[in-house]
């Protein structure tokens, strides 16, 4: 080699353990953070070429080429004392990999995605197309999957806080379907009772109410690729052009449908109801 006649440094078995741990390390750190592909497998590769390189950098020469090494080699019981190193790093990189499992929250997304990815590739497994399907489910703020007629409640729950109680810290609002209508498979007009609470807790902790409003709201909903519905328009007024703008088609229903509704003062409680019980899942799951 062109470098043999340089001086080296540093201990060739520490290039030694540095260049065989590098691959399986960033293979399984890669798996667990999600890296989609083939990607994992690339990235432990160059992890091994870079350690190769600064030790060519460091010493001027591989521990590959240590003269050394070919006794070692070819001694009897070498494979032995391979196998047995081999085995303790395998037990030392599975045993950390499933502490951090175990352990770390964070790990849970990378595992969830990896599985997720497995199982919505297997397009013929019923199976795997029901699971595929649970673990890609939209979830609501506080974590619980949404089911199809769920998003369009959801969504005009979430924009109708965000337009009546602006700049409040904790809203949470409870709504009622009065009538809907699908334009095609991404358009959809909504229309529903909504009562939304804007929350201040006090100073024992109790949540107390600081201002709420109660009305009927329609949205016009866009499918995006994701399966969640995004806002186009949005109103709260059926005497208003803003309203046939919004609901299209459905406008002269809905605003019918609006005027015959009479309101219970019973049926308002249910929803005030609703809405604190909203409200102390959010406050428990910040806790």
């Amino acid at each position: 080699m062109w470098f043999s006649h340089h001086e080296t440094k540093g201990h060739p078995l520490v290039w030694v353990v540095l260049s065989v741990l590098a691959f399986p390390i960033t293979l399984l750190a890669a798996q667990a953070l999600g890296v989609p592909g083939l990607l994992p497998l690339a990235w432990a590769a160059a992890a091994t070429l870079i350690i190769l390189l600064c030790e060519i950098i460091a010493r001027r020469q591989l521990w590959i080429f240590e003269p050394h090494l070919a006794d070692f080699i070819s001694h009897p019981e070498t494979p032995l004392r391979l196998l047995l190193v081999l085995g303790c790093v395998l037990l030392i990189l599975e045993t950390a990999l499933i502490f951090l499992v175990a352990t770390n929250r964070r790990m849970d997304d990378g595992l969830i995605g990896l599985v997720m990815r497995k199982q919505c590739s297997a397009e013929h497994d019923k199976g795997a197309r029901a699971l595929c399907g649970y673990l890609q489910a939209p979830r609501n703020a506080i974590g619980q999957a949404l089911i199809q007629n769920d998003l369009a409640a959801y969504t005009l729950r979430a924009e109708t806080a965000k337009q009546w109680l602006a700049g409040e810290s904790l809203t949470t609002c409870a709504q009622r379907k009065v009538t809907q209508a699908a334009a095609n498979q991404f358009d959809l007009y909504y229309v529903g009772l909504v009562h939304c609470t804007a929350w201040q807790i006090d100073a024992d902790g109790q949540l107390q109410v600081k201002t709420e409003k109660t009305g009927f709201a329609g949205i016009w909903l866009t499918k995006d690729v994701n399966g969640f519905y995004s806002v186009s328009k949005w109103t709260d007024d059926p005497n208003s052009d803003q309203w046939s703008a919004t609901l299209k088609t459905l406008a002269q229903d809905a605003k019918a449908k609006v005027q015959s509704l009479s309101i219970s003062p019973e049926f308002i409680q249910a929803l005030r109801a609703e809405t604190l019980k909203r409200a102390l899942i959010l406050v428990s799951k910040n806790q």
